[in-house]
């Protein structure tokens, strides 16, 4: 099967120019609920500790990256269009912003079962994520990028789809 022609090869000319470079940030931003989060969270009500999971689809948001190299964007560009792209494609994300989610939570677990009482006053799941401490995050999209910016050294373009 023959290989599919990037869509950038004007990004990816430009790019060779800075193949040494340590500065690459790559900048993604979402829109149509196409990103998700998931939070891992952490906590302490009335002497008992607590987890649980929080998935929040947003609306939109922007996630970048800094520590990906210029041969692996280029590398990337050369395979796959920006609708194409996935978490996957990407290493150490980082969250920038985002706007309106829906969030829903899962796994809640207590270090020890609660009694009756305490289930009748413990803290909502909302209140728990709230209070607790983000032990990790993790960012999800399959497709769905409106743009890509790219900046290293004195270069910088965007690509949208």
């Amino acid at each position: 099967m023959p290989k599919k022609p990037t869509q950038y090869p004007l990004v990816i000319r430009e790019l060779r120019d800075y193949m040494n470079a340590e500065d690459l940030v790559i900048t993604l931003s979402f829109g149509r609920k196409c990103l998700s989060e998931t939070l891992y969270v952490s906590g302490e009500w009335e002497g008992k500790d607590y987890s649980l999971t929080a998935d929040i689809n947003w609306r939109s948001g922007e996630l970048k990256t800094t520590e990906m190299d210029v041969f692996q964007l280029v590398k990337l560009l050369k395979t796959k269009n920006i609708s194409e792209m996935n978490h996957k494609d990407f290493n150490g994300l980082e969250l920038i912003e985002t706007r309106d989610g829906d969030t829903s939570f899962y796994d809640l677990e207590w270090s020890e079962p609660l009694t009756e009482e305490e289930e009748e006053v413990s803290p909502s799941e909302w209140d728990m994520y709230n209070d607790g401490d983000i032990n990790d995050a993790w960012y999800e999209f399959d497709g769905g990028i409106d743009k890509l910016e790219i900046r290293v050294g004195d270069y910088a373009t965007e690509i949208t789809e």
